[in-house]
């Protein structure tokens, strides 16, 4: 996924010419994590390739959500007062608010949730306007993880699925394709709650007994969120 992802940065900064004398090129990054001191080294080596080194031909400008989850829209004008000239982010809330703040710069979502319920795209194999990138979310995809981890845990009866699900485009997105699984595969799932990491230790006590599993990611305030099956 981050070598997919990072030839999806590198590809749009590979139709510049970088000049002798130029100013370096700014990538900025929009995340809902901490920000690193350094860069994903399948990032910066694809970039090498290309004559892109960190540092001299281009900046990467990072702006991270931790603690601050209730003001994406001012974090992305902040990022754009950096005046990139290639943005990134993953969760689609992150990629509207920078769609909405630009028309011009371009964004490259790093594997995003649903990008056409979010209005991101209207054609997720032909991205429009500013927007491209790698998408890994969708109510058409969740019921082939769940149908994944079926065959790993035949004898799957209840799910439980823990997230984030204030934007109610995600959550429209999870109940359809786990409403979709269930009826294929025959069990019962219900979905939890989930944004501080404390969340957690009320929730998974409640799943007795259980065997947990990675199923889904979507990210809480300081780590991220986990969705975890829960067998009889």
């Amino acid at each position: 996924m981050m070598l997919i992802s990072g030839l999806a940065i590198a590809w749009p900064l590979a139709s510049y010419a970088q000049q002798p004398n130029q100013a370096p090129k700014r990538v900025g990054f929009l995340i809902p994590g901490p920000c690193v001191p350094k860069p994903d080294q399948i990032i910066t080596r694809r970039l090498e390739e290309l004559g892109w080194i960190v540092g001299q031909t281009i900046v990467i400008d990072c702006v991270s959500a931790v603690g601050r989850l209730d003001g994406i829209p001012v974090l992305a004008r902040e990022l754009l007062s950096r005046r990139p000239d290639v943005l990134s982010s993953g969760p689609s809330n992150y990629i509207k608010e920078l769609k909405q703040e630009t028309t011009t710069i371009p964004i490259v979502m790093l594997g995003s949730g649903d990008p056409v319920g979010y209005g991101l795209v209207t054609n997720l194999a032909r991205p429009e306007a500013n927007v491209t990138g790698v998408a890994f979310w969708g109510s058409d995809i969740l019921p082939k993880r769940i149908e994944l981890l079926n065959e790993v845990v035949p004898q799957l009866r209840r799910l439980a699925i823990i997230g984030d699900f204030s934007d109610a485009t995600f959550l429209k997105t999870v109940e359809e394709g786990a409403a979709v699984a269930a009826k294929r595969f025959g069990f019962s799932w219900q979905r939890f709650q989930a944004v501080l990491e404390n969340d957690y230790d009320e929730i998974l006590p409640s799943l007795r007994p259980s065997i947990t599993m990675r199923l889904i990611s979507h990210r809480p305030r300081s780590t991220s969120n986990t969705a975890r099956a829960s067998v009889n």
